[in-house]
């Protein structure tokens, strides 16, 4: 039975092992200014539709060139519990690069748009793949743009002249569709951000939840300083729970460093595979 896991529990799950130093074989065994929507799509009062009271209305996402997140990220999974240190060096559509060190750096990841890499410096073994066949592996269809926009409380999709709003009592209620993928988000009116998505995938049966709380006004921008992000299948009770708790937010304006080699001596891997 797949667990329907996003590419945060793929990583994390290495990084949890490597930890307990107990991994004998491979893993295979266990915006500088807010960015404004503009000109976005006419919300419609649902009290009266007939009135057609409409309204534009602007979603704040955080724009940047680089960033630097000092992060503490939890797991729990029905196969483990587990909280780990992290330092998040982020490059905008392009480089996102994770380092966990206990005392020394036990692994370290570099994410781009086409490959994800990670190196497990306790067992010395190099992993790669692509965000296309972690889609096929978790079932779920992942993007490098998803997994930014998560770590900085954005939409996950860029809003389109199809997409729907709903002015709600206490939320301004938007609705995406991008292929099979059904988003409903909760947005603050007073602040102009997204608060709670909420993704399915009907066709495979996937969900995607993500909150973002404790929003904090960091260099101009409204960022959330808890990430929760819950996977589950609509077709069992599986349920995995990721939560980052930013401590620091750094904007930079100088170059940040993204360093990442494989040593000779360390074995390169297939990407660890889901538990069933």
């Amino acid at each position: 039975m797949k667990l329907y896991l996003a590419i945060f529990f793929s990583f994390l799950s290495i990084l949890s092992s490597c930890k307990r130093q107990q991994l004998k074989r491979s893993l295979e065994d266990l915006n500088k200014k807010p960015d404004l929507v503009a000109d976005a799509p006419v919300l419609e009062k649902t009290e009266d539709k007939k009135t057609e009271n409409k309204f534009t209305f602007t979603v704040e996402n955080t724009d940047f060139e680089t960033c630097k997140l000092k992060s503490k990220i939890s797991i729990n999974s029905p196969k483990f519990k587990q909280t780990i240190p992290a330092n998040i060096n982020l490059k905008k559509d392009s480089i996102i690069w994770i380092s966990v060190s206990l005392g020394l750096e036990v692994a370290r990841a570099i994410i781009t748009p086409d490959t994800i890499q990670i190196l497990d410096r306790i067992n010395k073994n190099h992993y790669s793949t692509s965000f296309k066949q972690l889609s096929e592996l978790t079932e779920f269809p992942l993007s490098f743009s998803i997994l930014q926009a998560s770590l900085m409380g954005n939409l996950l999709f860029k809003p389109e002249s199809t997409d729907k709003y709903i002015d709600a009592q206490n939320a301004v209620k938007m609705i995406q569709n991008r292929n099979q993928i059904s988003l409903n988000y909760k947005i603050d009116k007073e602040k102009h951000k997204v608060y709670e998505i909420n993704a399915v995938d009907s066709l495979r049966g996937a969900n995607l939840n993500l909150a973002y709380k404790n929003l904090i006004r960091e260099n101009d921008f409204w960022v959330p300083t808890i990430i929760e992000l819950i996977m589950s299948s609509q077709k069992t009770s599986d349920q995995i729970t990721v939560e980052f708790e930013h401590s620091k937010f750094d904007f930079l304006d100088r170059n940040l460093r993204f360093p990442f080699s494989v040593p000779k001596s360390f074995k390169n891997q297939g990407f660890p595979g889901v538990g069933r």
